[in-house]
């Protein structure tokens, strides 16, 4: 009989044969698609568990004996965050972590986070209901390596093929039984943990390292423009003060700005001061009000949101956003400056990119430099020192949502030295900057490329 093929004009990312003797009780065909050839047999997760269990608690701010984790107390590298909890004293024995439990998202979305957390703490801990623990038999598997296992791709398509379905997304005990976990001899799971232990401690050893560049940034700025923050005293009397109705300003009158404009007025500047609106070339301008949409191309220009800038003033990496309707008006330009004037409200972004092209939101403000005037390297960076997120503390207008509008981000005072001097201390930041990025790629590197050793010894490759 001769052997049934598809076309070869056939996209194989989107239709696939499988043997009738393959079927195993499901037809959904991304269950099979992520179903991996491992070299070595495996073995169903029912047969290494202990016990699984979802959270049942939310907890409570009043400090009490049992710390409660929900999904924002994990990252996507495996740590955990004791600090920012809840709390409960409601709680039976079995639902308390013990070291060696694997937290994992159970419910939602979240599940699709690849949020896995191996718990080696003393801290008294237990979940949140959004979240559940995977309990081993350590005799059978070690522990660490099955968190290693499931949070990589190989891992990860396990619990996406076996979740699939409609409607709220959810792991259960049958789903997590249900999971195929390649048997390796414990002197390949200790050489996996041993990996991506050492991968992990020199990633942080590069983050810190990069961490300590991006912070001594802003002590040599203030240092060159020989600036020296307002103290915060919090003295009684440095907290109240009297003022002549005449003297209020008709747009603020909150004590938060009057005290703070007044240490910004107070401070002595080694250079003269001039306002944005004297370096800007013609007005400001607020962005476009359109629906972010999914790229389909990518040729369709970006749609630069506050979200999309981080707090260094610049564009993640990742997802990105288009929209219907392109207007002219609104595509950026080379070195334009955009000032967040809602939500993240004093966030600043230069417009290098010019490779592909791009438009701003509504949240968003422009202002085009005067060159001859000012280095837009330069202010872009003073927009990212402690004293200028001062004047946004300032400034900002209480509300649900703190704001700045155009008039007030005009009115911002910046110390102007001559352009060589704007040019030194831009070049100085820049190649800081540039270091830290470097030792940041290398970081997210070495966890590539160790993740990748990691599955081809998990696949016998």
């Amino acid at each position: 009989m001769n052997k049934f093929e598809l076309s070869s004009e056939v996209d194989n990312e989107k239709i696939f044969l499988i043997n009738l003797s393959d079927i195993e009780g499901r037809i959904d065909p991304v269950y099979y698609k992520l179903k991996h050839k491992y070299s070595f047999n495996t073995v169903k997760l029912s047969n290494l568990l202990n016990d699984v269990f979802q959270g049942q608690v939310q907890g409570t701010q009043e400090q009490q004996a049992i710390k409660v984790l929900k999904v924002k107390n994990l990252d996507l590298f495996g740590n955990i965050d004791f600090d920012d909890v809840t709390y409960t004293n409601d709680m039976n024995d079995r639902k308390i972590l013990k070291k060696g439990d694997i937290i994992t998202p159970f419910r939602g979305q979240t599940i699709f986070t690849n949020k896995f957390a191996f718990f080696d703490s003393n801290e008294i801990v237990t979940i949140d209901n959004n979240l559940g623990i995977i309990r081993l038999d350590s005799e059978k598997i070690i522990p660490k390596f099955f968190r290693y296992y499931i949070s990589s791709k190989i891992g990860f398509n396990e619990i996406l093929k076996n979740v699939g379905g409609a409607g709220i997304p959810a792991l259960t005990k049958d789903i997590i039984a249900n999971i195929d976990v390649p048997i390796l001899s414990f002197e390949k799971q200790q050489t996996i943990i041993r990996i991506m232990d050492n991968t992990y401690l020199k990633k942080q050893q590069k983050e810190q390292e990069a961490k300590k560049l991006l912070e001594s940034i802003d002590s040599y700025l203030l240092d060159e423009l020989g600036i020296t923050l307002p103290e915060v005293d919090k003295a009684l009397e440095k907290r109240i003060f009297e003022v002549n109705f005449s003297e209020i300003s008709g747009w603020r009158f909150d004590p938060d700005y009057k005290i703070k404009m007044n240490n910004l007025e107070n401070l002595t500047w080694s250079f003269p001061l001039v306002e944005l609106k004297d370096i800007i070339i013609g007005n400001s301008q607020y962005g476009a009000n359109e629906t972010a949409q999914i790229p389909k191309s990518e040729n369709d220009i970006r749609y630069i949101r506050i979200t999309d800038i981080d707090e260094l003033g610049l564009l993640k990496d990742g997802d990105w956003r288009t929209v219907s309707k392109i207007e002219e008006q609104y595509l950026l330009n080379y070195n334009d400056i955009l000032f967040a004037r809602s939500g993240s409200v004093g966030k600043c972004y230069i417009h290098k990119n010019m490779d592909k092209k791009s438009i701003f939101a509504g949240y968003l403000i422009r202002f085009v430099l005067n060159k001859e005037k000012i280095n837009p390297d330069y202010l872009f960076f003073y927009c990212n020192s402690s004293i200028y997120r001062y004047w946004v503390s300032a400034i900002e207008r209480p509300a649900v949502q703190s704001n700045i509008n155009s008039e007030e981000y005009k009115s911002l005072k910046i110390p102007l030295p001559l352009i060589e001097k704007q040019n030194e201390i831009a070049d100085y930041i820049q190649a800081i900057r540039d270091k830290a990025k470097q030792l940041q790629r290398e970081a997210k590197k070495a966890l590539e490329d160790a993740k990748i050793e990691v599955e081809k010894l998990i696949l016998g490759n």
